[in-house]
């Protein structure tokens, strides 16, 4: 017809859990046919698939979780699937590796309408065998806003699993399967605002790969399920946070003995990276502003309240 855009697809309905790829043939009146490249895409979970419960950590009061489930991997993978919200926010591992390149995840909502989860292709990271998921949990705008239900970290979810020969397997978030949670990371706590206490003493390398050696089991506690949010639970569809650039300081200036103020020239959203050789015990504070006040320090007063450290 003579309607070239805006036309509505009218082909098969879409099986969720699936990928897809769609190509479009444009034909001119003259018969010339003109054909766009493959684009591929997968999708999410409708309802009726998601099998996952929403789970909550134990008594961790400020504490930022680290969360651990083991699960078997039987024979040769096809595809599998990381359908995962944690909220506040969610940094996920397979057997020692960050899933993905994003951060802060998921996006920001009302969280009395929708709640987003994110999707994660896992399969380079699975093996034949033992294999664990390790869910890092942050404090977020959830339960700092609206509808926080009295808990600031509360996540789901669900893997699937596609084997050569056809099998399909689900693995997800249930009481007393093995879905554990640790309060004594090395993240003491963590706000959006204020900032992150970070405690080396209390790293644990080891605490999502498979035959863990650091471990101590008997302070990893099953997670509890727990009340859902109202909103309703769909697929993050705007683009993630994730890094897009390294920059290195223009200057460094000591305008106080032990006290450092790095310049990157421009004002950024980032964190900084930092290699350091101190005695054990020792506190080292990095402090983030926008100005600098007249003897050359920080000024976090147009922050208000934020700490920003």
């Amino acid at each position: 017809s003579e309607q070239s855009d805006n036309v509505i697809y009218e082909g098969l309905s879409f099986q969720s859990d699936c990928d897809y790829i769609a190509q479009v043939v444009l034909e001119d009146d003259k018969g010339n046919q003109f054909e766009s490249n493959k684009e591929y895409f997968s999708t999410g979970l409708n309802e009726e698939l998601w099998y996952a419960k929403w789970m909550r950590p134990g008594h961790l009061g400020g504490q930022t979780p680290l969360v651990r489930k083991e699960f078997l991997v039987r024979k040769e993978i096809a595809r599998a699937r990381l359908y995962i919200c944690g909220l506040g926010y969610q940094e996920s591992y397979i057997n020692g590796k960050k899933i993905g390149n994003d951060i802060l995840s998921p996006t920001w909502t009302d969280y009395r309408k929708r709640v987003c989860y994110n999707a994660y292709d896992i399969q380079p990271y699975l093996c034949q065998g033992e294999n664990v998921l390790g869910i890092l949990l942050g404090t977020g705008w959830y339960g700092m806003t609206s509808d926080g239900g009295g808990e600031d970290k509360i996540f789901l979810a669900q893997i699937s699993i596609e084997y050569e020969d056809g099998e399909k397997e689900w693995i997800y978030t249930q009481q007393n399967d093995g879905w554990k949670a640790y309060a004594n990371g090395p993240l003491k706590s963590s706000s959006l605002y204020i900032g992150e206490v970070y405690d080396a003493r209390a790293e644990i390398t080891d605490w999502c790969i498979p035959e863990a050696q650091d471990l101590k089991p008997e302070e990893w506690e099953e997670t509890l399920i727990t009340e859902p949010p109202s909103g309703v639970l769909v697929p993050q569809n705007v683009e993630v946070i994730e890094v897009v650039a390294e920059l290195v300081p223009l200057s460094i200036a000591e305008p106080e003995e032990n006290v450092y103020v790095v310049d990157f020239g421009q004002n950024i959203a980032g964190v900084v990276e930092i290699e350091i050789e101190e005695i054990v015990g020792r506190e080292v504070c990095i402090r983030y502003a926008e100005i600098l006040d007249k003897k050359g320090m920080v000024s976090t007063e147009n922050l208000r309240s934020a700490q920003a450290q």
